[in-house]
């Protein structure tokens, strides 16, 4: 068993990497109380636990049980859209639908707090499960974006005394 990206369980069920699980669950009764339900999950978990072959008509075989789902969303100040002429022809706010509008926008709606100094942004969910981040990391790099960390004196982990042994 291995925990594994929903996303990527076609391209790895293509290679014959994964067992296919389609049997196991067809063998199921009803009482069973370990029983996986397929109707209890989102339908597109289980398109996407799933494959079938390029091409073909057969019914797609389950490679993956899905034990998470997330939902991505973009919280956006309405007033400040409008503050900034961001609006339709009617004056409502217009939101961004494509990645260069959101960064022409994420640019146009930027405060500073030195000139010249860049943006405060902040990369973390304020999840208490630490999985939960990777979530924002992969929003933000899918748009080309990176998290960082400036320190005056460098990242931590360049310094000597980071790597210095406990008593040293």
């Amino acid at each position: 068993m291995v925990f594994f990206d929903r996303f990527a369980i076609g391209e790895w069920a293509a290679k014959h990497a994964l067992e296919d699980l389609t049997p196991y669950i067809e063998k199921q009764t009803e009482g069973d109380p370990l029983r996986i339900d397929l109707a209890t999950y989102y339908p597109w978990t289980f398109e996407e636990a799933s494959y079938r072959p390029p091409g073909s008509n057969e019914a797609r075989r389950v490679y993956g049980i899905p034990t998470i789902a997330d939902a991505r969303l973009l919280y956006t100040n309405l007033d400040l859209l409008r503050q900034e002429g961001l609006t339709t022809e009617g004056g409502q706010p217009k939101l961004p639908t494509t990645w260069t509008e959101l960064r022409a926008y994420a640019t146009r709606l930027s405060r500073f707090r030195t000139p010249g100094n860049g943006p405060m942004v902040s990369c973390a969910s304020g999840s208490r499960r630490p999985s939960a981040d990777s979530f924002l990391y992969m929003f933000a790099f899918q748009a080309g974006g990176h998290c960082s960390v400036r320190w005056a004196a460098g990242p931590p982990w360049t310094r000597p005394r980071s790597f210095a042994r406990s008593g040293s």
